[in-house]
């Protein structure tokens, strides 16, 4: 919650803050920041997204 990062904040699956105090399970946690770190990323450069083709659906495209 809080993005203090410290290597005791883990042990085995929990995930304790010894900053804040916030507790979650800690691949939910690593998950939560990896997620968040994406979404600050794109949202800095825009150009790197992709883009996405018109789908070709039944022999119809899709407009």
């Amino acid at each position: 919650m809080c993005k203090h990062i410290r290597r005791t904040n883990r042990h085995k699956s929990r995930f304790y803050c010894k900053n804040c105090g916030h507790q979650t399970h800690a691949d939910l946690n690593a998950a939560l920041n990896i997620r968040d770190d994406y979404i600050l990323s794109s949202t800095h450069a825009p150009e790197e997204q992709g883009s996405v083709n018109t789908p070709y659906v039944s022999g119809n495209y899709v407009s």
